[in-house]
């Protein structure tokens, strides 16, 4: 899904200027706000499937019998982040440990492939606690990186669902000094990062 991200004084500035690299103007236009300071705002294109899943979310509502917000952020050619924050259900829907939400995203990817192209990928989130859990997930690791380079010791990661385990490995790869290995297999794979020790 093609997309514009734009920082300027204000948000109006930046919209404008996204607006003008899409050549469209705001009636045929969404945006987010992506950071506040400084202010970066992402513009994309209302199409006929944005609709298709605005109209999917608010009848989700309606299903839960809750009220909430939600925002429909594109993440590149075929991925979409969708963020919900509900009313009274947001702990309900993400569970201990994020498993109903992993779920839940399994479940709504499924439903969403027959009303849309079968090429786009879905992630969604609740309350932004995927999205504040992969930060603490990488944030930690790039720590850990550092004190093992620092003590010339070894230090396993605590166990991670796959695609935080990719994420792990790409915010490391540029930190020189180590190397990942992995221990397991499946769900029990664990990352451990090993100093380069000469």
């Amino acid at each position: 899904m093609e997309f514009v991200d734009e920082s300027d004084i204000t948000i109006e500035k930046a919209i404008k200027k996204a607006l003008n690299k899409l050549q469209i103007d705001i009636n045929s236009a969404k945006y987010v706000i992506i950071k506040k300071d400084p202010i970066v705002v992402r513009v994309y294109k209302r199409t006929e499937e944005i609709e298709k899943i605005e109209n999917f979310i608010k009848e989700l509502f309606q299903k839960l019998g809750t009220k909430g917000k939600f925002q429909i952020i594109p993440q590149d050619k075929n991925t979409i982040y969708i963020n919900i924050k509900t009313k009274n259900l947001d702990s309900v829907l993400i569970g201990k440990d994020g498993k109903v939400l992993e779920e839940l995203n399994y479940l709504l990817n499924l439903m969403l492939k027959n009303l849309l192209p079968k090429n786009l990928k879905f992630i969604f989130d609740i309350n932004s606690y995927r999205k504040k859990r992969e930060e603490y997930i990488v944030n930690k690791a790039i720590a850990t990186a550092k004190l093992a380079i620092e003590n010339k010791l070894e230090y396993t990661l605590d166990p991670l669902k796959g695609y935080e385990r990719k994420l792990v490995i790409e915010a490391l790869k540029n930190i020189k000094g180590i190397r990942i290995e992995k221990v397991g297999r499946g769900k029990k794979t664990k990352l451990v990062i090993v100093p380069d020790v000469k």
